[in-house]
């Protein structure tokens, strides 16, 4: 017996504005249910720009899709028979001047096979050259899953009685007919306001006029079948949470227009491939991509100046991005969870990128799989945690425009095994290096004047540190169970050095104390079980404790300058190791 199978177009959307009218109205034509039986087959036309055909269909049996054209990717390849099976088509742009024909086949497991056969126009073919599909501005076109009407929100008073206009016109009436909606407004719709269409559930595509400047605060939120929507040239802000929810959407174009990102704009668009950010955008705002987990790439514009907090984080397949020079300020959070990131700017990490899950404050690049990053000039401030737990980062250059290194910056990079802190570094933030186990050598500039609390801290590679001239302060804990450190000298500008700063360096012999320290903290050099000679420069011996020098190696020296050897066996605490201050000419 011959098996039948239902197939039905469900949208068709082209990421280009470029389409013929009579095409485009035979394909909304199409978009009815078509019974297929053995041998007949489907034609659709499309034009030369990237475009997006989504199919929906049912059938008893289980099937496979397969296609010969390189320029047709299908997801997915195959499945089980079932009500709702869906698959998509992606025809990717046609550079060539010549039209092109691919055939995708569907074989059901009895080896019953249906053809779809996909005519694409080149870019100079005459079918692609036709009228542009210019929608007028007092409309809006759209499709749904149901070919039912979409009622959008058209705005009411709120409690601060003002009147909420959701598309800036009134709308005269709304129609669907041969697979197309238009929504037909009292003039120029110039925004799509406050949750216009809002939890539209069967909302499949939507095309905005040209007169459109904004699209406001959860416009298309949660629109969960929406596949396609093309925004004009004329947008200029993309609002919070706009798309927010459109767990459907597989790919977005923002036009040069656009100068706004807003925060959570396409939050959770779990079906997000690709984005383009034009080149107007300055700011992508807070979580403006927060849970696309299926976006592998994005482009960033050349305007952009600042990528707000967890503006990426969790896009657990993003394995590409290029951030240009005009970043200034990379936010907390900005790529933190993205797993698979491996590119930046032409810098490869390796192929398995690895990602360990660490509790803990994350941050920037916290958990990606760089293994070397060069940061753009443009960048001042490494914020708080930017390259968190980045595991398999060995090499990443800072360059002289960068002025501050935040709290844990490079926290847990545990492949990290050198780096230069350029002059122009005034701060070094707590924890900045903690944890950085492969790190041998660090070099801190002339321009630091304070090291903060634990930025070393367990650094247990570090077999030398050189201390820039303007550093004042050496934080708590900065260089504590630095295991391998075996010398230090603290120049003459440090006046402090806090509590537990060298704690438990056990391979430390010597080291030298600037003339200008005046407070040696609480066991700043306590359990140096191999510390056998301490120079302490200071004509007037500096404020201490009791255990500063607490088990340190036997016979320890702590040499002092030969006119001020009794004013240190008589100070408070310096007392306490009388026996071993010893007069030294420096």
């Amino acid at each position: 017996m011959k098996r039948l199978f239902t197939l039905l177009l469900i949208s068709f959307a082209a990421l280009s504005c470029e389409m013929i009218d009579e095409k485009l109205d035979d394909l909304l034509d199409k978009r009815d249910w078509v019974v297929f039986a053995e041998g007949t087959e489907l034609s659709v036309d499309v034009p030369s720009k990237q475009t997006v055909l989504n199919y929906k269909f049912e059938s008893t049996l289980d099937w496979e899709v397969k296609t010969d054209a390189e320029w047709l990717e299908i997801d997915p390849m195959s499945g089980k028979a079932g009500k709702d099976i869906k698959i998509q088509i992606k025809v990717l742009h046609n550079k060539d001047k010549e039209a092109r024909t691919g055939y995708v086949d569907l074989t059901l497991s009895n080896e019953e096979s249906y053809r779809i056969t996909i005519n694409q126009a080149g870019e100079d073919d005459e079918n692609d050259e036709g009228t542009i599909v210019d929608i007028p501005n007092n409309q809006i076109w759209y499709t749904s899953t149901d070919g039912e009407v979409i009622e959008p929100y058209s705005g009411e008073y709120n409690e601060y009685a003002e009147a909420i206009t959701t598309f800036g016109v009134d709308i005269v009436s709304n129609t669907y007919k041969d697979g197309k909606g238009v929504i037909e407004f009292e003039g120029d719709v110039t925004t799509i306001g406050e949750c216009a269409f809002a939890y539209c559930s069967s909302l499949t595509s939507v095309t905005i006029p040209d007169s459109v400047t904004t699209i406001g605060y959860g416009a298309f939120g949660e629109c969960s079948s929406l596949t396609s929507v093309t925004i004009p040239d004329s947008v200029t802000t993309i609002g919070d949470a706009a798309f927010s929810g459109c767990s459907s959407l597989t790919s977005v174009t923002i036009p040069d227009s656009v100068t706004t990102i807003g925060d959570d704009a396409f939050y959770y668009c779990s079906s997000l491939t690709s984005v383009t950010i034009g080149d107007s955008v300055t700011t992508i705002g807070e979580c403006a991509f927060i849970y696309c987990s299926s976006l592998t790439s994005v482009t960033i514009g050349d305007s952009v100046t600042t990528i707000g907090d967890s503006a990426f984080a969790v896009c657990s397949s993003l394995t590409s991005v290029t951030i240009p020079d005009s970043v200034t300020e990379i936010e907390s959070y900005a790529f933190d969870y993205c797993c698979s990131l491996q590119e930046f700017n032409g810098k490869f990490a390796s192929e398995d990128g690895r990602c360990l899950i660490i509790d803990g404050t994350l941050n920037a690049f916290a958990r990606a799989g760089l293994t070397e990053y060069t940061i753009p000039d443009s960048v001042t401030t490494i914020g708080s945690c930017t390259f968190y737990d980045c595991y398999d980062l060995t090499t990443v250059t800072i360059p002289d425009s960068v002025t501050t290194i935040g709290n844990q910056a490079f926290n847990f990079c545990r492949s990290l095994t050198s780096i230069t802190i350029p002059d122009s570094v005034t701060t070094i933030g707590n924890s900045a290096f903690r944890e950085c186990s492969s790190l041998t050598s660090i070099n801190i500039g002339d321009s630091v004047t304070t090291i903060g609390y634990g930025a070393f801290r367990e650094c247990s590679s570090l077999t030398s540190v050189t201390i820039g001239d303007s550093v004042t302060t050496i934080g708590d804990s900065a260089f504590a169970v630095c295991s391998s450190l075996t010398n230090v000298t603290i120049p003459d500008s440090v006046t402090t050095i806090e509590d537990c700063a060298f704690y438990y360096c056990s391979s430390l012999t010597s080291v030298t104390i600037g003339d200008s320290v005046t407070t040696i903290g609480d066991s700043a050099f306590v359990y140096c079980s191999s510390l056998t000679s301490v120079y302490c420069k200071a004509t007037t011996p500096p404020a201490g404790s009791y255990d500063m020098f607490f088990a340190n190696a036997s016979g320890r020296k702590i040499y002092v300058p030969m006119e001020s050897v009794e004013a240190y066996k008589s100070a408070e605490y310096w007392k306490n190791y009388a026996d071993a201050i010893v007069g030294y000419n420096f």
